[in-house]
């Protein structure tokens, strides 16, 4: 696989994992049992759609410079920067489904921290920070949600 391919795989990858975060969101907003909760979680769904978008005009434009990325990069972010799935059996359990949405969130701001910290371009650098900073942010809104339910 071409240095190339890794770099867009890498790409493709959280392309995937923002549309996944997308789907759970809207999910939990279609099932939620209050307007205010129904909101947050379509606001989050809206904004892991834009990331979507962010991430899919990077790997059509081709920008992420060249020697970004070595070698390893691509399976060190795929292990450590990868989905945290859905766990079914806690489907039931409101509580635990935000805890699981809280380490998605923690998982994403990872990757994008370490994709930051990977590229030699300071406008790619800085885009995968805000991603990050975003993701952060959907985790600290989430443990305020979280913490409600206490």
């Amino acid at each position: 696989m071409s240095q190339s391919d890794k770099k867009r795989g890498i790409l493709e990858f959280a392309v995937t994992q923002e549309d996944r975060d997308y789907e759970f969101f809207m999910n939990l907003a279609r099932h939620a049992d209050q307007s205010e909760k129904r909101e947050l979680f379509e606001r989050l769904a809206g904004e892991e759609l834009s990331h979507k978008g962010k991430l899919s005009a990077m790997i059509a434009a081709g920008s992420i410079p060249s020697g970004a990325l070595d070698d390893a990069t691509g399976p060190q972010l795929f292990t450590d920067g990868g989905d945290v799935p859905l766990d079914p059996k806690l489907k039931s359990d409101f509580r635990n489904i935000i805890a699981n949405a809280i380490k998605r969130e923690q998982a994403a701001s990872q990757f994008y921290e370490k994709m930051a910290a990977k590229m030699s371009d300071d406008d790619t650098r800085q885009t995968f920070l805000r991603l990050a900073s975003e993701e952060a942010n959907h985790q600290l809104l989430l443990q305020n949600e979280f913490d409600s339910l206490s």
